[in-house]
């Protein structure tokens, strides 16, 4: 009885802890759905929600950026004509998410050297729960080579 007990318990616990996973997973793919919106739109408010202070993003132009992002949105630096973001993995630990996808985005101005182009990128994000909302604060994304 105690081994029945034990069990029903145990498999009672791991299908909530998999649910509050799944839970987790479909807020963040939410939110980056969101954050894509944002960028499109020029949403500096929402994205200010969004990007960590001191986000850092290890950028696709070769360089680490650390804060500032939401400035160069605002101030047209990034800048997409579309942006499509196709997450393929969500990892939840705790209060850190890690997703990894494929994005496909069309520049627009002098932000890039391809500006204008359609560029295929791999990326990771990095999600963190604070004050009781998942914030990114940290970004990768590579070019995929043609």
């Amino acid at each position: 009885m105690k081994k029945l007990l034990f069990t029903i318990t145990f498999v009672t616990c791991a299908v909530f802890a998999h649910a509050q996973q799944n839970d987790v997973a479909k807020e963040i793919s939410r939110l980056e759905q969101a954050c894509v919106q944002a960028i499109l739109t020029q949403d500096t408010a929402t994205l200010k929600k969004l990007w960590a202070v001191d986000f850092m993003v290890n950028a696709p132009i070769n360089k680490v950026v650390i804060g500032g992002q939401v400035k160069m949105v605002a101030a047209g630096v990034i800048k997409y004509s579309s942006f499509v973001l196709e997450n393929e993995q969500t990892m939840v630990k705790g209060d850190l998410v890690i997703t990894m996808g494929k994005e496909t985005v069309v520049t627009l101005g002098s932000n890039y050297p391809v500006a204008g182009k359609t560029v295929h990128r791999r990326y990771t994000q990095v999600w963190q729960k604070q004050n009781g909302n998942w914030i990114c604060i940290a970004r990768q994304a590579s070019n995929i080579c043609e």
